[in-house]
């Protein structure tokens, strides 16, 4: 996966319990609430007080995501006419594409469930299960009946997932700071 937002081939084999596709969840969802305390701190930037508290809580009020970002967005589409910087403005455009990439694989996890398949042949600790984070299957567009979901993910591909989505939080980090400092991208 690296740093690929694409969804990751399935794997053969789940996780020996639960407990570990959990904690793989766990550290991608954290992770990206760690980048979108970095959104938050864009918006602030863009808005000339870099970390100001009551102006990362503005990024936000919106409930949804996409709305986040797409106010994320404007701010800094009002930031560049006021000061134009092609490099910088570049550079955003790069960070943008690649969050909303993961956002995708973000909700994949936020919204996935993790089940229990039976699993082939001997089983450590005699379980006969394997488990995966699975589209629900209400989501008829993910998980369409009689058909494998469109994705299914094991500790390992969350590890990764989680490892690909703090990468970006650290460029977007970087961006902010030099932002505020008026350095070059």
């Amino acid at each position: 996966m690296a740093d690929s937002w694409d969804v990751p081939p399935r794997p053969w084999r789940g996780d020996d319990s639960d407990d570990i596709t959990y904690s793989g969840v766990g550290r991608v969802l954290s992770q990206w609430e760690e980048l979108e305390l970095q959104l938050g701190a864009s918006y602030s930037a863009f808005m000339g007080q870099f970390e100001d508290l009551a102006t990362m809580q503005r990024y936000g009020v919106p409930r949804i995501f996409d709305a986040r970002l797409n106010g994320l967005v404007k701010i800094a589409e009002e930031y560049f006419a006021r000061h134009p910087d092609q490099a910088r403005e570049g550079a955003f455009c790069d960070l943008v594409a690649r969050v909303r990439g993961f956002a995708a694989r973000r909700n994949d996890v936020a919204h996935g469930v993790v089940q229990p398949f039976t699993q082939p042949g001997p089983t450590p600790f005699g379980n006969p299960f394997t488990f995966f984070l699975v589209p629900p299957i209400y989501g008829a567009r993910r998980s369409p009946i009689g058909q494998l979901g469109a994705y299914a993910y094991t500790r390992p591909l969350l590890l990764e997932l989680a490892l690909a989505v703090g990468r970006l939080r650290t460029d977007i980090r970087r961006f902010n700071r030099r932002l505020a400092r008026g350095l070059p991208p």
